[in-house]
């Protein structure tokens, strides 16, 4: 049975059912959006977006990050890089435990890989990252 006829292309809840999780909702989304059904991909998208708002604290890392990726598949990215120097700034980092790619990899912001402001927020979070596991080093051989 394809993804379709499990439920109807919008489902008329909100928030949305949550038999399929925030990262399945926004790829399906993002789907629709690639194949021309704009009007219900921005409707799920828009279902997200107030989902995420109304279920994370104010200053939440995830739910910045979440906004950057879904406004990324959007194609709205001055707010997806705003969302994503948010949630870097706050302290997210991309964790293998999470996430089996790395930021620029990420299927999520594959819109924005051509973006010079996405290539400059991905280089200044590797160095940042880079910073940190070398303090690390070096206080792990102080002791």
């Amino acid at each position: 049975m394809s993804l379709t006829h499990q439920f109807a292309l919008v489902p008329s809840s909100s928030p949305l059912p949550d038999h399929l999780s925030f990262e399945k909702w926004s790829v399906y989304a993002a789907l629709l959006n690639q194949t021309g059904k704009k009007k219900d991909a921005n409707a799920i998208f828009d279902k997200l977006e107030q989902q995420l708002l109304a279920s994370y604290s104010a200053g939440s890392q995830e739910a910045d990050i979440r906004l950057a990726s879904l406004y990324a598949l959007q194609g709205k990215a001055n707010e997806a890089l705003s969302e994503l120097e948010t949630a870097i700034a706050q302290g997210w980092v991309s964790d293998f435990n999470q996430n089996w790619w790395y930021l620029q990899d990420s299927p999520y912001f594959a819109p924005l890989a051509d973006n010079k402001t996405f290539q400059r927020i991905v280089a200044n979070y590797h160095q940042s990252v880079n910073e940190v596991f070398e303090t690390a080093k070096q206080l792990a051989s102080q002791r």
